[in-house]
């Protein structure tokens, strides 16, 4: 069979050397590999055989009049024929394309591991001759298909054919006589590459394989512009450029893949600049790019067009020295990407070329070259011998040379080169060649380079930035450890003017002023004393070097944190945050890794724990969450969703009545539309987002060292919840908990975690009148502490000291101006927020500046963090704080910042003391003269003193005429009277101002029934047989009847609106459920946390309340509720309660039932009645009373 194609192409366009070779080399595999096959005697003849037909196990095979049919009907014939009917070889029209010779083999190893057929019909051109005369058999036809599934079919039989594998070869015998053809009409070569290039786009299994890399799409442009359209001009009249008329001819009839770029006009602009700069001056670049494209095809890292061209352009103007720059780029990206040191989500266009920001990790990498060169001029400048500089440029030429010289550190999977040359460098050659891998070579210092290039200083400050300064310290003084071995002491000093300035004079004040501007212990204080008060050589050494030590300490705190005042506007922390390292932090997406943005009340001030509008007020600049939020969601240019790989974590403070009015703060960002009907502004909507509840639990003993000198103490909340806020469900990588035993990041509890201990070394304690300068007023904040006039009010003692365990707010100390106390009593525990950086890849933190821990955590870790601060003296005190806590931990063999040379000084220089200097005791405060609390008598029981007096005063207030309560409280509005006030939830001092409501109904009911206006609910009565009978049941149920009510609710399609307190087991949902009736809780309450547990999983309520008294008034209207359960507190009434009923606390409970039921006014209620209860005849006829009351 004649080897020519049947449409000839035309004299091929010039190819790039490169791409000829690479083509040629494959070429000629394929030709060995056809061969091969050829001989084989089970291949016998089956070159020219002909098809199998449809009785040989075939199928339909083309005939000559069979396509002279189809082609006469204008349909495209398709049938089986002869797999070698096709040329096999690289049509000339297709030649300036690379074949993905290293991907064929791939699939033919993955997906050719058995004979199969070819996904997709192979599609040939045939003239238009052939309506009249079809010739299949007689001549190769012309291949349009993309090749390389065709080739990669022939690398499959090849290997099974050099394996001797006789089953599988003729199993590909059958299959090279069965392939499917698609004939398609097409004449010029224009057409030809028309239909090839809709091929490559087509999806499906084959996509990745055949679909156009950036490079061939760019040698494809190229060439389509020089064969077919060299001399394209616009028309007469018209101005219109080149690029937009060749993007034109070349979509025609052509429809891109939605993964491909669209071949727009700036895409062919950008494309013929890229061949012209890159492509055909630079064949380092060009070979580089041809490996990729073989070797990973579509997913390769620098697979864009436009990614190619935004980095040329930051590699400066066109010549010699931005191909220099792109050169090491690509080199330098494909060398990390092939061996795993970057991902391909690391190589983005958004990370490489981020248009949101002036720098991107593309510039990092473009000045590594730059920084190679300063880094070896600092080593020359400090004294580093001439052959060490020498190897170390010797191997540093390429990236190639130093991979063959120094391999690759990082990747632990790789085989170390023989380098016996290394210790002829000594320890400052190799420390130094180290500091070249990491920082040059690999990306260990992108972050600082980052931040650098962000600053726009000069090169050499990015020396002196804190990430380098230890170890070029550590360098340097490896480097005078040798020099005074080799006789050259002082030759560093003398070829560094900055390191003469730096010594210092013994009595220069400087450095004992900047170690007491840390805030340094007496320790430190004396070791700098002495040193500064000795002439000897040693101790100006040290004293220089505690200086240096001091300077890093500082250069941390300024790199790695930044803080701006809350007061600000909201654009200009936006800005702000953009400019941060925190804030145009790019978290790695293949690793997990998250920004945490950590929110929490108990951060922003001394207050009770309302989760943002009490915790500061700042009512001037709006709700305080949602600013936080929304300036998060602004950094990063969004409006309407949460940033990607951002993670919210929301602190509810204790209190787990927050979690609604913390997670409505995510709305989207949009100036509020006035509703026409209302006139009022509409809500703006929610944002998308995935939630998870992670429990904190705090160590019951540490909470109680706190709680215990609070007057009325008897219980702890040991709870905290931290709400999980994602754009998307959390990815994680496992990790095992840092502080909860035998639990991983796959869990939602965390803990036992110890609370700070407020007298701890470690908590920041400062004056109260530093704190309040500190807090400052920018809003209504609630200071911890009393004041010396409240000393003696017992009454408000005893009101606020329930609050002050709940709110974790110790009240009712006195507080003078010259005592110590911690800067913020409730922050979180040090140890749950460092679970919290571990479990989920924190790699940058936006919060509160606070007190400064987790700011202190980042500072450990070197990862980005930015606080919102209070006050300008809050940041520079906090600033202050920081430094001297990150030198500490430079002195710490514990910490990951530890430097031994700054231990091994304050070790030698403490032992030479005489005396270890006293440390500075903390001032006691003198005793004001308060009343010790009353302590319990032996033999009374937890509560049963307090039991008794309150039934007193409950009795007390019953028997007298209720009044409503008009004057407002001091502790604000009671939480279950919304509308008229009265002093705080369990005033003792006072009447009840539920129970004064609900005897005002119930008293009025009775009057109208003639009976008794104001029932006393006494311990403990006898009961008529009439009323044993009126309330035998374990229920009463007012309102319609429940099978009137069932019937009319079966009839209608929506749920029952249904609600409980003290829900127990949900007896009332099941009901509804044995009924038949669908049904949605809008609320339940429950103390047990257990039960509330089992609540949740199973009934799912809208809101579930562990105190009835959290109720938040929601439903709160006529007819809202459908169907109200509520049990009673069996307790109070029983003999295991001691008969107490409403003279106990927990009988009380009952009342705020009865006053539930007022407010909502349900439709229908039932009330669970309890053993002993219809002895409490008072009781009783208070509860009927009451319902009486109410029942219109």
């Amino acid at each position: 069979m004649p080897p020519a194609p049947i449409c000839a192409p035309a004299a091929a366009a010039p190819t790039l050397p490169a791409v000829a070779t690479a083509n040629a080399q494959h070429m000629q595999f394929i030709e060995e590999a056809l061969e091969a096959i050829r001989k084989h005697p089970l291949m016998a003849g089956v070159e020219t055989a002909a098809p199998l037909d449809m009785a040989h196990g075939g199928r339909e095979p083309l005939t000559n009049n069979k396509v002279k049919a189809a082609l006469a009907a204008n349909k495209v014939p398709t049938g089986a024929g002869n797999f070698f009917w096709v040329d096999l070889s690289i049509d000339p029209v297709f030649a300036h394309a690379p074949v993905k010779s290293k991907r064929c083999r791939e699939i033919a190893d993955k997906h050719f591991s058995e004979p199969c057929h070819l996904i997709s019909n192979i599609t040939v051109a045939v003239p238009s001759s052939w309506q009249q005369k079809p010739a299949l058999g007689t001549q190769k036809l012309r291949r349009i298909s993309p090749v390389e599934p065709l080739h990669t079919l022939i690398m499959a039989i090849h290997r099974d054919v050099e394996q001797e594998n006789a089953a599988a070869i003729s199993q590909w015998k059958e299959i090279l006589l069965t392939t499917m053809f698609t004939l398609a009409p097409a004449e010029s070569d224009t057409s030809v590459h028309q239909l090839h290039t809709q091929l490559r786009e087509r999806p499906g299994v084959e996509h990745e394989l055949v679909r156009h890399s950036a490079l061939s799409r760019i040698l494809d442009v190229v060439h389509f512009h020089q064969r077919y359209h060299k001399d394209l001009k616009p028309p007469k009249g018209k101005k219109v450029s080149l690029a937009k008329l060749l993007s034109e001819e070349y979509n025609k009839g052509v429809k891109l893949n939605a993964m491909s770029e669209p071949v727009s006009e700036l895409f062919v602009e950008r494309a013929i600049s890229i061949d012209n700069r890159l492509l055909q001056k630079s064949s380092y670049i060009l070979s580089i790019l041809l490996d990729l494209d073989d070797s990973f095809g579509v997913n390769g890292p620098i697979d864009s067009v436009h990614k190619i061209y935004l980095l040329l352009s930051k590699a400066g103007p066109a010549g010699q020295n931005s191909l220099k720059k792109m050169e090491w780029f690509v080199g330098y990206v494909a060398d990390l990407f092939k061996f795993g040191g970057v991902t391909l989500d690391e190589c983005s266009k958004g990370k490489l070329v981020d248009q949101n920001s002036t720098k991107s990790l593309g510039d990092v990498i473009l000045a590594k070259p730059d920084i190679l060169a300063e880094l070896l001029r600092w080593a020359q400048d400090n004294g580093v011998r001439s052959a060490v500089l020498d190897k170390i440029w010797e191997i540093t030429q390429s990236i190639e040379t130093f991979r063959e010289a120094v391999g690759r550190r990082w990747d632990t999977k790789a085989k170390v080169p023989a380098a016996p040359w290394r210790a002829g460098l000594g320890a400052a050659g190799n420390q130094l060649l180290n500091l070249i891998e990491d920082m040059v070579y690999f990306k260990t210092y992108d972050h600082a380079i980052l931040a650098w290039a962000l600053s726009r200083k000069p090169l050499a400050e990015l020396l002196e930035t804190p990430a380098l300064q230890d170890v070029l310290a550590e360098i340097k003084e490896a480097v005078e450890e040798e020099n005074k071995e080799a006789g050259v002491e002082g030759a560093a000093r003398t070829q560094d003017p900055e390191s003469q300035a730096m010594v210092l004079d013994p009595e220069d004040e400087v450095s004992a002023d900047r170690v007491h501007g840390l805030g340094a212990d007496a320790g430190l204080q004396a070791i700098v004393s002495t040193l500064k008060d000795s002439g000897e050589a040693q101790d100006v050494e040290d004293l220089q070097k505690l200086e240096r030590f001091m300077s890093q300490a500082r250069g941390l705190v300024s790199t790695y944190c930044s803080f701006a005042l809350e007061t600000e506007t909201d654009a200009d922390l936006v800005q702000h945050l953009k400019e941060t390292a925190a804030g145009s932090h790019e978290p790695r997406v293949s690793e997990n890794a998250h920004v945490l943005c950590y929110y929490s009340a108990q951060d922003c001030g001394e207050a009770t724990s309302q989760p943002h509008l009490r915790t500061p007020a700042l009512r001037s600049r709006g709700d305080h969450l949602q600013r936080f939020i929304h300036v998060c969601m602004q950094r990063r240019g969004l409006v309407h969703e949460i940033p990607q790989q951002d993670l919210f974590a929301l602190n509810d403070s204790g209190r787990e009545g927050n979690k609604s009015l913390m997670l409505g703060k995510f709305t989207a960002i949009a100036e509020a539309e006035v509703d026409p009907s209302t006139g009022k502004p509409k809500k703006a909507p929610q944002l998308k987002k995935s939630v998870r509840c992670v429990t904190a639990i705090i160590s019951e003993n540490s909470l109680a060292k706190r709680v215990e000198k609070v007057r009325g103490y008897n219980s702890v909340n040991q709870i905290q919840r931290i709400y999980l806020v994602s754009s998307k469900a959390l990815q994680l990588n496992r990790h095992d908990r840092l502080h909860t035993a035998n639990a991983s990041n796959r869990g939602n509890m965390i803990g036992p975690f110890v609370a700070d201990d407020w007298e701890g070394s470690d908590v920041w304690k400062v004056l109260v009148k530093t704190k309040l300068t500190l807090l400052g007023n920018s809003g209504a904040r609630i200071f911890v502490g009393g004041t010396p006039e409240k000393k003696d009010d017992k009454e408000d003692n005893e009101s606020e000291s329930e609050e002050a365990v709940a709110t974790g707010n110790v009240k009712n100390k006195t507080r003078e101006k010259h005592d110590l106390e911690p800067v913020l009593f409730h922050s979180a525990p040090t140890a749950m927020l460092e679970e919290i950086l571990h479990s989920y890849d924190i790699s940058a933190v936006i919060s509160n500046a606070a007190d400064g821990k987790l700011a202190e955590l980042c500072l450990e870790r070197k990862i980005p963090f930015w606080g919102l601060a209070w006050t300008q003296e809050h940041i520079q005190a906090l600033e202050a704080r920081l430094t001297k806590r990150v030198f500490d931990k430079m002195a710490d063999s514990k910490s990951k910042l530890y430097k031994p040379a700054l231990r091994t000084i304050l070790d030698r220089n403490t032992d030479e003391q005489d005396e270890e200097p006293e440390p500075i005791k903390k001032r006691k405060r003198a005793p004001k003269g308060k009343a010790e609390p009353k302590k319990k008598s032996d033999g009374e029981g937890e509560g049963e003193g307090d039991a008794k007096e309150t039934q007193k005063e409950i009795k007390k207030d019953v028997e007298k005429e209720p009044e409503p309560v008009q004057k407002k409280p001091r502790g604000g509005k009671n939480k279950d009277d919304k509308g008229t006030g009265g002093k705080n939830k369990d005033d003792k001092g006072s009447k009840d101002p539920v129970m004064a409501e609900i005897l005002r109904i119930a008293g009025a009911a009775g009057a109208e029934e003639g009976g008794n206006c104001h029932p006393t609910p006494d311990t403990q009565h006898s009961t008529s047989p009439v009323k044993q009978d009126a309330c035998s049941d374990i229920v009463v149920i007012l309102g319609l009847q429940m099978a009137t009510k069932r019937s009319r609710l079966l009839k209608s399609k929506r749920a029952v609106v249904a609600a409980s307190d003290c829900t127990g087991i949900n007896g009332g949902a099941l009901a509804l459920e044995s009924l038949g009736l669908p049904y949605e809780e809008a609320w339940a309450s429950e103390a047990d946390p257990a039960t509330r547990r089992v609540l949740a999983a199973s009934f799912s309520p809208r809101k579930l309340y562990a105190d009835i008294r959290d109720w938040d008034g929601e439903h709160s209207g006529a007819g809202d509720i459908d169907f109200f359960c509520a049990g009673s507190p069996c307790q109070s009434f029983s003999r295991a309660g001691r008969k107490q009923g409403l003279a106990c606390e927990n009988g009380k409970t009952l009342l705020h039932v009865l006053k539930r039921i007022h407010t909502v006014r349900p439709r229908t209620f039932l009330l669970e009645n309890v053993d002993e209860m219809l002895k409490h005849e008072a009781t009783m006829d208070l509860i009927l009373n009451f319902l009486k009351g109410i029942k219109d």
